[in-house]
């Protein structure tokens, strides 16, 4: 986990019919992780925490 992917290589390690499906998949995915707030929002801080940026 954690690890940095290379998008060409892992697209390169699909079976060609499933490269059109996860290639879909993973714009879908971009687009609605772009629609939650990020780390750092103060929706995640927690009761008492000080800290707003």
């Amino acid at each position: 986990m954690n690890k940095p992917v290379v998008p060409e290589l892992a697209e390169r390690e699909q079976p060609e019919h499933l490269r059109s499906i996860s290639v879909n998949g993973l714009k879908v995915h971009r687009q609605n992780s772009q629609q939650l707030p990020r780390a750092n929002a103060p929706e995640y801080n927690k009761p008492g925490d000080e800290q707003q940026k």
